[in-house]
């Protein structure tokens, strides 16, 4: 996961587990989601931390029309791929 954020008047991508805030709540979200490898634990994630009372605008995808502030080219084909190793 990245966080995507303006500094100035630049775009900044930075990776989730990397990112430091002093906001609790992002804090909070971001420790609930920063690991999901998938989909479900995403989602998972996402209701773990509406349950502690964090605020959570979802965003439907409309693959006709790009509607986020930032250019999609800084999260657009961004793929980390993670292995478990036992």
């Amino acid at each position: 996961m990245v966080v995507v954020y303006k500094k100035g008047e630049s775009w900044i991508v930075q990776i989730a587990e990397h990112y430091r805030t002093n906001d609790k709540d992002l804090s909070t979200l971001l420790k609930e989601l920063m690991f999901a490898t998938t989909e479900e634990d995403f989602e998972e994630g996402v209701e773990r931390a509406i349950t502690k009372g964090i605020k959570v605008e979802r965003i439907e995808e409309n693959k006709n029309k790009w509607n986020l502030p930032f250019p999609k080219n800084l999260v657009e084909g961004k793929v980390k791929l993670q292995k478990e190793v036992d």
